[in-house]
């Protein structure tokens, strides 16, 4: 699958070009994901679990009146996650790469995908790119791997680009704000190949 780079303006534009291009059915399973409050500005439901209630709070407090009554939140911890994805049939779950380091959270989550489902995972560190990258092997995980996408500012990638040719990147002068985003399908049967 072709690496494919988009420009957006934030957190939420990321999403928002997320549910435009995904169309997922259904209430969509938000974990831990930055940018989350496009999901009610486009119309549609959302359960959101969070680690941080303050945070938040102060997210949906800046909703319009109908974008709230789109949407549930509820804390989850790392212990906590698993059981409550497992309450759940959706047809997509959107989330930080958070969720992969809670135990069993990533079974709980394929096994509340409808058929056709979409996972979601949001990364934003060098950790959570290669824990992204680990799942798009098909034998770690039963769904099938539809894309990997870089998101970043268009002045981060305006800063990137003028970096020039050859010259040696390190943390201090690589562009930071940026997200890489992997994107799996639950087939109509329940699972892609295991290994």
């Amino acid at each position: 699958m072709p690496l494919t780079v988009w420009t957006v303006a934030d957190a939420a534009d990321l999403v928002d070009g997320l549910l435009a291009e995904l169309a997922p059915t259904g209430r969509i399973i938000a974990v831990d994901l930055p940018g989350w409050q496009a999901i009610p500005a486009a119309g549609r439901r959302a359960h959101v679990y969070t680690r941080r209630r303050g945070t938040a709070t102060r997210t949906f407090a800046g909703l319009t009146g109908v974008e709230q009554r789109c949407i549930t939140i509820e804390t989850a911890c790392e212990s906590t996650l698993a059981v409550k994805l497992g309450e759940h049939r959706t047809g997509m779950i959107a989330a930080s790469a958070w969720l992969l380091r809670c135990p069993g959270a990533l079974e709980a989550t394929v096994a509340a995908l409808k058929p056709g489902g979409v996972l979601v995972i949001v990364g934003h560190t060098e950790r959570d790119a290669i824990d992204i990258a680990t799942l798009t092997d098909t034998h770690i995980l039963p769904l099938d791997f539809t894309a990997y996408l870089v998101a970043t500012t268009r002045n981060t990638f305006d800063a990137a680009v003028a970096i020039p040719a050859g010259t040696e990147v390190d943390a201090a002068t690589t562009p930071a704000s940026h997200w890489g985003v992997g994107v799996w399908r639950q087939t109509e049967k329940g699972g892609g190949a295991r290994g």
